[in-house]
């Protein structure tokens, strides 16, 4: 019995990993570049095992950031991630395709103080 429940916890474990973060899909996948800045703000790209559970026109990975810049004639070359969690990609596949990779964790779904 007690082995029965490990492994219920496991596959639940598993089955939460590859849930879509609560509101990922009200959200654009790329905005438009800040004036004279740099920066791009875009959505979370989520990796292959979250993304099967997502309609295909609705879909955002890592490959799909880096591909809607080119066409731009744009190229990225640091990403700074404010999830709170490691589990939406993998940050050794930015390093892998050559781009810098910064972790900033930043709770989410908390209200910003009027003092901020």
């Amino acid at each position: 019995m007690e082995r029965s429940r490990s492994n219920d916890e496991i596959r639940n474990r598993r089955s939460m990993n590859n849930k879509v973060p609560a509101g990922w899909l009200d959200y654009s996948p790329l905005n438009t570049w800040i004036e004279n800045t740099r920066f791009v703000p875009f959505k979370c790209p989520l990796r292959s095992s979250i993304l099967r559970n997502i309609n295909k026109q609705d879909r955002f990975s890592l490959n799909d950031l880096i591909d809607r810049l080119e066409n731009q004639g744009r190229k990225i070359g640091l990403i700074i991630d404010l999830t709170d969690t490691y589990r939406y990609y993998d940050y050794r596949d930015v390093e892998d395709m050559g781009i810098e990779y910064c972790k900033i964790r930043v709770p989410g779904h908390q209200d910003v103080s009027d003092k901020s």
